[in-house]
């Protein structure tokens, strides 16, 4: 709910530079509604390598199931690929894009 009104989850944004994109990287992206310990839907699956070298952003967008309830939370997972223990992976911020939900 959003001011009381029904929402929909209309995109993510990541924004995120790698130090060295042999060496470190985001490997996937998942962004997932759970609505207890053990029961979830998967929103966002992305597989792509995010591997810019210089500041950037992606943005992705939920295929189904994108509106929010009061009873459930939402699960960011980023997973990252690391060649070793001197690179880095920044996470400038990610941003979560809601709507009110269309009643019509």
């Amino acid at each position: 709910m959003l001011y009381g009104q029904p929402a929909d989850i209309e995109s993510i944004t990541v924004y995120y530079v790698v130090q060295n994109s042999a060496n470190g990287y985001i490997s996937a992206t998942y962004l997932r509604k759970q609505s207890d310990a053990d029961s979830y839907m998967t929103l966002i699956s992305n597989t792509s390598d995010h591997i810019s070298t210089t500041a950037s952003s992606y943005t992705l967008v939920p295929s189904s199931g994108n509106s929010l309830s009061t009873n459930a939370g939402l699960i960011l997972r980023l997973d990252l690929a690391f060649a070793n223990d001197s690179s880095y992976v920044q996470i400038g911020g990610i941003r979560i894009q809601i709507g009110h939900h269309d009643l019509y």
